[in-house]
């Protein structure tokens, strides 16, 4: 998952210059990784309301 971190990470230092089938495929596999539980959007956090941020 190394891969589709940077590749999120280079997507949103290039802003609204990054190429949109790019991003599109990225957060296809982002979307996929999530939704398998491979990977997750929020972390921890006890101070936090719902228990996560």
């Amino acid at each position: 998952m190394l891969e589709l971190a940077e590749d999120v990470q280079s997507l949103t230092a290039a802003g609204a210059a990054a190429d949109r089938g790019h991003a599109r495929a990225v957060f296809a596999r982002l979307r996929a990784a999530l939704s398998s539980g491979e990977v997750r959007a929020a972390e921890p956090d006890e101070q936090a309301p719902a228990g996560w941020r």
